[in-house]
């Protein structure tokens, strides 16, 4: 019986994981994670390593990462103090205007 109710906890336990590595983006800046919730249950960009330096701009890692751009990253970057919002709507309108070319 005790063996039962274990294989049920760890059964919970692993479905558990599985849904948050489906439902949640995680944004790596260096060794902090930043959880980011994804709009549909996906395995794309569950994990993001997000490098910003004078070879990477805000906008190149925007591009990259479009899945991630859509469910909230530039407000990451915004308040991470990386880029500010005036910044990051003139690289969005960019970004949009080449997805539809």
């Amino acid at each position: 019986m005790l063996q039962t109710i274990w294989k049920y906890i760890v059964i919970a336990v692993i479905c558990g994981i599985c849904y948050f590595f489906l439902a949640y983006h995680i944004l790596l800046f260096g060794r902090e994670p930043v959880i980011l919730k994804k709009a549909e249950l996906t395995l794309s960009e569950t994990f993001v390593n997000i490098k910003i330096d004078d070879l990477v701009s805000p906008k190149a890692i925007l591009a990259k990462h479009p899945e991630s751009r859509r469910d909230g990253m530039g407000e990451v970057l915004v308040e991470r103090g990386i880029i500010t919002y005036d910044e990051l709507a003139v690289i969005e309108e960019e970004l949009d205007a080449q997805q539809y070319e």
